[in-house]
């Protein structure tokens, strides 16, 4: 029979009155008090789950559920506040289809009932820890707030390049910069951005941004130029990009659009991960209809 929280944390407290090393194990394993929390990475599964931690007040471990999350939600938890690294949670889907679970770890009860928790040794350093949920043979819903990337490079007679920011509404920023090192050359510089999944999956590519052209010095207008763009993705496809590319050339934007866009067509029908609501979004982003499932 597997012993409970509460046995493991007498035993824990017997062996550090008998050995130093055992007291420094404990004290490595306390935090500062953080908050817990889940993010349900699945797109086709409501997620309940069931904690264990240890009560930084009365020294006990408690034993609660259930918090339940729809597909795509990140939440911290309401009543879990620890200052040990170490937790427990047991997890799964509301029609019973999938599981996160483990083996070899101490039960944790709720209504009665015992499961076998995962363990799980957080950072904390941040005030929360977060727990990412996903399905496997699913693209996982991505449950940060937006993904941000910046590239500057050498182009022309000096750099350029752009911060691009995506937001889960579909709202992409594109802010451009052009500057130029050169007398007598200028520095065009143009801007595409294109959106990928975890597994690396092309999902979008942006219309492009022509930054006005930064002249030289010897020129009359100006040597910093900046642009920027706003352009609205479809959320069904926002929800899925972990990660942005900048795609940086003197003028040569529609051709890099062409190129990528054609690109995903060929891909598309390979991205089984995702669901027929994003690939749809996709066909109709690239005029492709191929793209649905």
């Amino acid at each position: 029979m597997k012993l409970s929280h509460r046995q493991l944390g007498k035993t824990a407290a017997s062996m550090a009155l008998a050995t130093v090393c055992t007291f420094l194990a404990a004290s490595a394993a306390r935090a500062d008090n953080y908050r817990i929390g889940f993010s349900n990475g699945c797109h086709s599964a409501t997620i309940k789950v069931a904690v264990s931690w240890l009560d930084p007040d009365s020294g006990e471990w408690i034993d609660n559920g259930w918090y339940e999350f729809s597909a795509g939600e990140r939440a911290i938890l309401n009543g879990p506040r620890t200052n040990n690294r170490i937790f427990y949670y047991y997890a799964e889907s509301t029609d019973g289809s999938r599981m996160w679970g483990a083996d070899d770890q101490p039960e944790l009860v709720v209504g009665g009932r015992s499961y076998s928790p995962r363990k799980v040794v957080a950072d904390s350093s941040n005030g929360s820890y977060y727990v990412n949920l996903t399905c496997r043979g699913e693209t996982p819903i991505e449950t940060t707030p937006e993904v941000v990337v910046e590239r500057y490079d050498d182009i022309g007679g000096g750099w350029g390049g752009a911060k691009a920011t995506l937001y889960r509404s579909g709202l992409l920023v594109i802010e451009g910069r052009a500057v130029s090192n050169s007398n007598t050359s200028g520095t065009r510089a143009t801007v595409n951005v294109v959106g990928l999944d975890r597994d690396g999956n092309v999902l979008f590519v942006s219309q492009h941004l022509d930054i006005p052209t930064a002249c030289g010095r010897w020129d009359t207008c100006p040597s910093d130029r900046r642009g920027r763009s706003d352009q609205n993705i479809s959320p069904e496809i926002a929800k899925f990009v972990n990660r942005l590319q900048v795609h940086l050339s003197d003028r040569g934007g529609p051709s890099i659009y062409s190129r990528i866009t054609n690109n995903i067509r060929e891909a598309c029908q390979s991205y089984d991960g995702l669901p027929s609501t994003a690939r749809a979004a996709i066909a109709s982003q690239t005029g492709f209809s191929g793209c649905n499932p």
